[in-house]
């Protein structure tokens, strides 16, 4: 909204080109390139494993969860509806503080904390009997979850070649289409 309103007023964007100056444009981004280009830079594969691990476990929280509330627990869809609403809500709200304890710990931090808040909600998720237990799971797992992926984003930024930022973002979905939905598909058949 605000650099909607500053385009509006007419406030020139500081990263535009100067004119008459062209910017090298950036090299042609293939899957196979931006894979071996992460496997040639250590911090970038490191993240990317752990990238694939986080999404494995993040994905489940929408198939998996619903699946095993209903199911395992008995809980109606109205639940499962107030499970989601609790983690739609906390995520608005949640944003901003994040961002603060992001500048505040670092990007390292926030990531290693997270990455253990989303292991305690889904361990909640296990002992949880009924529904208020699976909303603590749920706002747990939220909480997580909110302070992970802006620390996750700027981790990535920071070990990308910034002439291939839109490749490297790419990346993630692309692994996650491949891999991940398969092995959600796999484990309900």
């Amino acid at each position: 909204m605000i650099a909607a309103n500053l385009v509006m007023a007419g406030v020139d964007d500081p990263r535009a080109p100067q004119a008459g100056v062209r910017p090298e444009p950036p090299p042609p981004a293939r899957l196979r390139d931006s894979l071996r280009a992460a496997a040639e830079h250590p911090p970038m594969l490191a993240l990317l494993a752990g990238t694939v691990l986080f999404a494995l476990v993040h994905t489940q929280m929408f198939t998996a969860l619903g699946i095993h509330v209903t199911r395992n627990l008995g809980l109606s869809e109205r639940s499962l509806g107030l499970i989601y609403t609790l983690n739609g809500v906390l995520v608005l709200l949640l944003q901003w503080p994040a961002l603060s304890l992001i500048e505040r710990f670092g990007v390292g931090r926030v990531l290693v904390v997270a990455s253990l808040g989303f292991a305690l909600g889904f361990g909640l998720i296990g002992v949880a009997s009924g529904l208020g237990g699976i909303l603590i799971a749920m706002a747990a797992i939220t909480v997580a979850e909110v302070a992970f992926a802006p620390a996750h984003q700027a981790a990535t930024a920071a070990a990308s070649d910034a002439r291939r930022l839109g490749a490297t973002f790419g990346l993630w979905p692309a692994l996650s289409a491949a891999f991940l939905h398969p092995i959600e598909a796999l484990r309900y058949e």
